[in-house]
């Protein structure tokens, strides 16, 4: 059984454009999985899940990719409170042990479709 442990969902609207965005953290027994959603809004779009064993470059990811969204004109929809903050000290974190050339533990990725 997995606990969620945060995420954040993002929107875009701009002409026939109407999609989301979100990520979902949640701990498993030995590892972290982060979930990511995206597709039109109203439908279940598309997931993928990625597998991590540090829960701080698990949050690093969904950082990095949030802030890509956000620069290409996403807003924020709705969060966890308290986890941006986190996800923002582990960014720094994961970059700081990036520069000391310490291994990045990513464990898998996969992709999922979503069911009604």
């Amino acid at each position: 059984m997995a606990d969620l442990i945060g995420g954040e969902r993002y929107e875009f609207s701009y002409g026939n454009s109407n999609k989301f965005w979100c990520w979902r953290l949640y701990e498993r027994q030995a590892c972290w999985e982060l979930r990511f959603a995206w597709g039109r809004i109203g439908t279940d779009g598309q997931e993928m899940v990625e597998t991590f064993t540090d829960k701080r470059l698990a949050l690093w990811k969904a950082g990095i990719r949030a802030e890509n969204k956000r620069a290409k004109g996403y807003r924020l929809a709705n969060s966890t409170e308290g986890l941006v903050s986190s996800m923002r000290q582990s960014i720094d974190a994961a970059k700081a042990a990036k520069a000391r050339d310490e291994p990045q533990p990513i464990v898998t990725a996969r992709r999922v479709r979503l069911r009604d």
